[in-house]
């Protein structure tokens, strides 16, 4: 009797873990626009970075993921962006962006945010083979970090994104 309740108090502690894990992973398709972070302060001497970790599985037809990584401002104009078109799984890729790369320095601390998406033309592929009409959809786990240039300390670090919505973000016009 005491072994059940040792094994049911590891499992409950086990699934309590992979809960959290769980929810942290995002899945990104050829069908859905991505991903994006909440906004952060961008100071000088601070590099931001996103990142994202590949976490299909690598057995059985592992999928390679292909992605859009950008940094915008709080206006949605992107700040910088690359295209990575093979993430193997279990491996990850990043952007950065360093404070004096934004031309704004009108403001000490720009405001950011991260931006993941399955750019289209660049679907996730099984490896060794040719692209596929439909492929899986990636499984990718993003975090976006600030740290600083002189020391390496990260100052933020945060797993939360939110889905973008579907077609162009609106933005508000101003009450005449």
């Amino acid at each position: 009797m005491q072994h059940q309740r040792s094994y049911g108090c590891a499992l409950a502690g086990f699934m309590v873990c992979s809960a959290h894990l769980i929810a942290q992973t995002t899945p990104i398709s050829t069908t859905e626009p991505g991903v994006t972070t909440g906004m952060v302060g961008l100071a000088p001497s601070q590099t931001a970075r996103i990142n994202v970790l590949n976490l299909n599985p690598m057995a059985g037809t592992p999928v390679i993921c292909s992605v859009q990584l950008q940094f915008v401002n709080p206006e949605n104009s992107v700040l910088k962006q690359a295209i990575v078109a093979n993430i193997p799984p279990g491996q990850a890729a990043a952007l950065e962006l360093k404070r004096e790369e934004i031309a704004d320095m009108t403001t000490l601390r720009q405001s950011i945010r991260g931006v993941v998406r399955n750019p289209l033309g660049l679907p996730p592929v099984a490896s060794g083979a040719a692209p596929i009409a439909v492929p899986p959809a990636c499984t990718i786990m993003t975090t976006l970090e600030l740290f600083d240039d002189l020391t390496g300390v990260t100052h933020v670090v945060t797993a939360a994104t939110r889905p973008l919505p579907a077609g162009p973000i609106p933005v508000p016009t101003p009450a005449h």
